[in-house]
């Protein structure tokens, strides 16, 4: 999803990682938080990737950006998109940064602790920088490379 619009070509892509030999493929939603509609947001894009036959394994939830609003705002938009994810059966996480999480949330903790993607652009593939934030003691993955290149293509580096 892009935008708070479903990503014509994350269907295919996810497929394509997976004919490609990736073990672990997940979805990702950067979702829109001033069109609203949080859970029709995860909803179009879990069926979209059903109905396009791209199976993943977690759909990320990248919350990140300029939210206009308050923090309650923010956290009812996001509760709304874990209930809609939760009442598909849907296995969810966070994608964030310390920095952006408290700027959007206010550093809420009320989550709990789901799994955590964090970006920190070190260029060093270890956890070793993690600074407890939101509730989360530790993270699942870190993005420490940005718009890498890779055989021309511009990908972004994680560590887990």
């Amino acid at each position: 999803m892009e935008t708070g619009r479903v990503d014509p070509s994350g269907a295919q892509t996810i497929k394509n990682a997976h004919a490609a030999g990736i073990e672990y493929v997940d979805g990702y939603i950067f979702p829109c938080h001033s069109c609203g509609n949080p859970g029709g947001q995860v909803r179009d894009t879990v069926n979209h990737l059903h109905s396009s036959g791209a199976k993943f394994g977690m759909l990320w939830f990248d919350i990140e950006g300029s939210w206009s609003g308050t923090h309650a705002a923010h956290i009812e938009f996001i509760h709304g998109m874990i209930a809609e994810a939760n009442a598909l059966g849907i296995k969810w996480g966070i994608y964030s940064s310390y920095v952006q999480w408290q700027g959007i949330t206010g550093n809420t903790a009320q989550f709990g602790a789901p799994p955590l993607w964090y970006a920190h652009y070190d260029d060093r593939a270890s956890f070793s920088d993690f600074s407890p934030f939101g509730g989360w003691k530790k993270p699942s993955i870190k993005q420490y490379v940005g718009n890498a290149r890779v055989c021309g293509v511009g990908i972004d580096k994680n560590f887990y």
